[in-house]
């Protein structure tokens, strides 16, 4: 995690993959294999760490095979920036005095490294471990909390997991898929195959769930806007 900083032009250095252990809990374990704590995030592109079934660089950006990590130049765009900055993070110094974290809001921060020219790190051979120890209802709620929290409608921010005008297609595709539950169930195969895990075959599911949960709090949130509460 601190070789990559040898490089000048690295602000922020992350793990590759979220990791688990053997004795970790079944979401723990299905969250790291996809590459993030939120099914529909990873299929939208937008997380930072990558899945267990791929090995070169995977997301947004221009990415260089270092000596044990990828050096990534990412393009001074929120729309083309995975959800950098969390779980497993390391942050040059000098930059978060200049710069510092405000509202939680580790993206944001993020971004403006990248807007100031800077690259992200992203160690091979490192990992943490998101570990998640609450139930599944529990899980989505805390993660619709979140979501309404940091929403731009709440606070100003530069940075938004979803984006209608780049991002409606391919949500619509989610959604779809998720009730016919093919393409998810063809992803935990092709996940199986490279990495075997019996935690892959509950993608279908916990994406199905996700989808029904925030798709419950969009139309809450329009009845409540009519409503003017």
């Amino acid at each position: 995690m601190v070789k990559p900083f040898e490089n000048d032009k690295i602000a922020v250095v992350e793990t590759f993959r979220y990791g688990f252990f053997p004795s970790s809990t079944l979401l723990t374990k299905y969250f790291a294999l996809i590459g993030g704590a939120d099914p529909i995030a990873v299929e939208l592109g937008k997380a930072d760490r990558a899945p267990f079934d791929v090995e070169s660089w995977h997301s947004f950006g221009v990415a260089k095979n270092r000596n044990g990590y990828f050096d990534v130049k990412f393009k001074a765009d929120p729309n083309k920036i995975p959800t950098l900055g969390a779980n497993g993070v390391a942050i040059r110094n000098s930059l978060l005095k200049k710069y510092p974290i405000r509202d939680a809001l580790h993206t944001e921060m993020c971004i403006e490294f990248i807007m100031k020219g800077y690259h992200v790190g992203f160690a091979r051979n490192a990992h943490i471990v998101h570990e998640i120890t609450s139930d599944l209802i529990s899980f989505c709620k805390r993660r619709l909390h979140w979501a309404t929290l940091y929403s731009s409608s709440n606070i100003r921010r530069t940075y938004n997991v979803f984006s209608f005008q780049n991002d409606f297609t391919k949500l619509l595709f989610i959604v779809i898929s998720s009730i016919t539950f093919v393409f998810p169930f063809a992803r935990s195969l092709r996940g199986y195959f490279k990495y075997p895990h019996l935690a892959w075959f509950i993608h279908p599911f916990i994406l199905f769930i996700f989808v029904v949960a925030y798709g419950i709090q969009v139309v809450s949130n329009f009845f409540r806007k009519i409503r003017g509460i």
